[in-house]
């Protein structure tokens, strides 16, 4: 991912990766809400937002906040729709 830093009216891009350069997921919630419930209609708002924390060592730098990684065993409960806790 990208974070910039900003310096005076300039912005400079840093490009984040994983020591091993592997993919990873951040943590997310999706939405999506019906107008008319039970019918599509064009007022029908589909939203989504990366959640974030307080900045590591390493991005507080730049950032005072970061998406939030999540580990690869929490995939699958990060993606189950039936999961609320």
């Amino acid at each position: 991912f990208y974070e910039w830093r900003r310096e005076g009216k300039e912005r400079e891009p840093f490009y984040f990766t994983l020591c091993d350069e592997g993919l990873f997921a951040f943590a997310g919630l999706f939405e999506y809400w019906q107008a008319v419930p039970g019918q599509s209609s064009p007022d029908d708002v589909a939203s989504c937002t990366i959640l974030t924390t307080e900045a590591n060592g390493l991005l507080r730098e730049f950032h005072d906040r970061m998406p939030v990684i999540l580990e690869p065993p929490d995939y699958a409960a990060w993606l189950d729709p039936a999961v609320e806790d």
